[in-house]
């Protein structure tokens, strides 16, 4: 209403643009610097935190700088002012008649145009959730999992009027209990319908971006955690609060009465090309009594000397059961192994198994 009055009273449009770009920067500014400096005390807390749950070593120091900070500012200023300009845009070309009744009440409706690029995106971002729902390909899950996200929110702010329509019709009986304020805010939704789509866009986005990275984590750990359970057939598991259990340890394991069989774990990460992958290293006696990694292909019974076995994610990298693989162990060292089986517990065991002795 301020803008439409503004051009009523002979506002040009350059100065209508002016007006929202600069108060949008100065919003952007003060809000950019908030947040830069209310992050600081976050990011040293974040950092103990991840040290606590053992995300990053203790080693691994935070470093503060002010670059990261000005750069923050400079892109919310940014994106502030060309948000702004974007959406001055219509406002300052529409005539102040037109802008005047428009601001008292909405009476242009909904572009049937944007049905169809609506429509579009809704299949792109429901396909894109299935082959998610059957994804196997675990580094390549986080980037999918993004573009479902974006694909959808596109979806809801194409179609957002129709999907506020709907919401608006879902929340009518609920909302009519109250006869006074539910009934002002149906009324007021109903007429307001370009309003309330407006708003669920970025609130759509919003959430569904801090779910998708928060869940994504706890989705795949919760997983590792569920497949090294059911794949872990020992009745003991000997660890070590430090940098490991001394491998003399495994050796008087042995010696004592009851025990069959002691499998040694190293863990390491190797490089095959430019794929970086974590690898387990196992003592190959006894194996199959202690751990089950869901063989799908080949047998762990080569494993010993130049035998990997590789996970499902890897065998679209690595090659499946007989491939030659060139491997750059954590030391540097190169060697060639083969493929000799491929298991899908791959989040609970590690994409590679190598002989404990190579590993090591």
């Amino acid at each position: 209403r301020e803008l439409a009055l503004l051009r009523a009273v002979a506002a040009t449009p350059r100065q209508i643009r002016r007006l929202i770009g600069r108060e949008a920067a100065i919003i952007g500014l003060v809000a950019g610097a908030a947040g830069a400096v209310a992050g600081l005390p976050i990011a040293l807390w974040l950092h103990g935190k991840f040290v606590d749950f053992g995300t990053i070593p203790d080693t691994l120091e935070l470093t503060l700088s002010p670059y990261p900070m000005l750069a923050a500012v400079a892109v919310t200023v940014l994106g502030a002012w060309a948000a702004a300009r974007v959406s001055a845009r219509r406002v300052a070309k529409i005539r102040p008649a037109e802008a005047l009744s428009e601001a008292a009440m909405e009476t242009q409706a909904y572009v049937p145009r944007r049905l169809i690029p609506g429509a579009i995106f809704l299949a792109v971002g429901i396909v894109t959730l299935f082959v998610l729902s059957v994804l196997h390909t675990e580094p390549a899950s986080a980037p999918v999992t993004y573009l479902c996200v974006i694909m959808l929110s596109a979806a809801v702010a194409l179609l957002g009027p129709v999907i506020a329509r709907a919401g608006i019709a879902a929340l009518s009986r609920p909302l009519g209990l109250s006869r006074i304020s539910g009934y002002l805010a149906m009324a007021n939704s109903r007429t307001n319908l370009r309003r309330v789509s407006g708003a669920l866009t970025p609130l759509t986005l919003l959430v569904g971006m801090t779910c998708t990275i928060i869940f994504v984590q706890s989705t795949l750990g919760h997983a590792a955690q569920s497949q090294a359970r059911d794949g872990n057939l020992a009745n003991y598991t000997l660890a070590s609060a430090g940098p490991g259990v001394p491998r003399e340890a495994a050796d008087k394991v042995r010696e004592l009465p009851g025990v069959s069989t002691v499998t040694e774990v190293v863990r390491s990460t190797v490089r095959v090309g430019l794929d970086k992958f974590q690898v387990q290293g196992v003592s190959t006696k006894g194996l199959s009594k202690t751990m089950d990694p869901d063989v799908v292909s080949g047998s762990l019974g080569d494993l010993g000397g130049n035998g990997v076995a590789v996970s499902k994610v890897a065998k679209g990298i690595v090659g499946g059961v007989g491939s030659k693989v060139k491997v750059t162990m954590g030391d540097g060292t190169r060697v060639r192994l083969t493929v000799i089986a491929v298991y899908d517990r791959g989040l609970g065991f590690g994409d590679l198994t190598m002989a404990h002795d190579l590993v090591a």
